[in-house]
């Protein structure tokens, strides 16, 4: 109950999509201070960012901003998001059904697993602190921000975002020489490339390790939100892996039948085998302390009748005194 938490897996890198704005990340970021949330929307491909600035992060909201975007430069094929109730509710599926667009959800409390979008958000929010500690608008920093970001080369494709979206850098203040895009083959191998290569340093660093747990294997789940310093780090309630797809897994209450989709670094098998043993060893040590134990025993040595009579010397450093 109270043991860490086993190492994460290995990382998992999404391979690139094919073409711009085919898969898309999105996610809610705030709420600031001034009560306003930011929709960030980031392409797969070109690491393109769309931001609308919402006062109300509804469901309807949120379909009326992205039909906004999807306007401007087409309906995607996927979009992964998390589970904030804009994104499983009825009406996101049915209009992301309707418009042919394919849902995936990140792991409940996994935020790595939209890892796109989550690190775009820290980039955003520095510039926003920024703006906030040198008390500028922040609306204008942020498009300030969009527009420096969409024209700098990015560091795993050497091309900016713009120019993958588009096929053009877009301008800014710097002079610059527009050259016709060519699609540029080994774009591929330098993303395969570069996130190969973090993944072994993450892996290494966060001591990532595969997981075993299969279907059908008892766990307990992590408390993921603590009320207490003496809350225990795993819940001792029995739950069932029925379904395992990567690093994500689905548990079942033994008792209940309810069902909770988790990464398997927040579970832990049941450990019935190791207590048993322990229990049967010791058992077994008890009996053998029961059958050695014979009562009280006096030793020999305590009786004085037993021993011999002892011999009275003078100390050697009178041996040469005389009376």
């Amino acid at each position: 109950m109270v043991s860490a938490p086993p190492p994460p897996e290995p990382l998992k890198r999404k391979e690139l999509p094919s073409e711009p704005w085919s898969h898309l990340a999105i996610d809610f970021m705030g709420p600031l201070p001034s009560s306003h949330y930011l929709l960030v929307v980031v392409d797969y491909f070109s690491r393109f960012i769309e931001v609308e600035i919402m006062t109300k992060i509804t469901t309807l909201e949120t379909i009326k901003r992205l039909r906004v975007i999807f306007a401007r430069f087409g309906r995607p094929n996927f979009i992964t998001a998390d589970n904030g109730t804009q994104f499983i509710s009825t009406e996101f599926k049915e209009h992301c059904n309707e418009n042919n667009i394919q849902v995936i959800h990140s792991t409940p409390f996994w935020p790595q697993q939209n890892g796109e979008v989550e690190r775009q958000n820290r980039s955003i929010l520095k510039r926003l602190k920024i703006s906030q500690n040198l008390h500028h608008d922040w609306q204008k920093e942020l498009q300030d921000y969009l527009l420096m970001y969409r024209s700098t080369p990015h560091s795993t494709t050497l091309k900016s975002p713009s120019e993958l979206m588009f096929g053009r850098t877009i301008r800014d203040k710097l002079p610059q020489i527009n050259q016709p895009f060519v699609y540029d083959e080994e774009l591929h191998d330098r993303d395969k490339t570069k996130k190969d290569h973090e993944k072994l340093y993450a892996d290494e660093k966060r001591g990532a390790k595969d997981n075993m747990i299969a279907v059908g294997d008892l766990v307990w789940l992590k408390n993921l939100v603590n009320t207490n310093k003496l809350s225990v780090t795993f819940e001792p309630t029995d739950f069932k892996v029925i379904e395992r797809s990567g690093s994500e897994i689905v548990v079942e209450n033994l008792e209940t039948g309810v069902r909770y989709r988790r990464n398997v670094s927040h579970v832990i098998r049941v450990p019935v085998q190791n207590e048993e043993e322990n229990d049967e060893g010791l058992k077994q040590s008890t009996d053998q302390m029961d059958l050695s134990y014979q009562g009280p025993t006096t030793s020999k040595r305590a009786n004085s009748d037993d021993l011999p009579p002892r011999k009275r010397r003078a100390p050697a450093k009178l041996q040469d005194y005389t009376q």
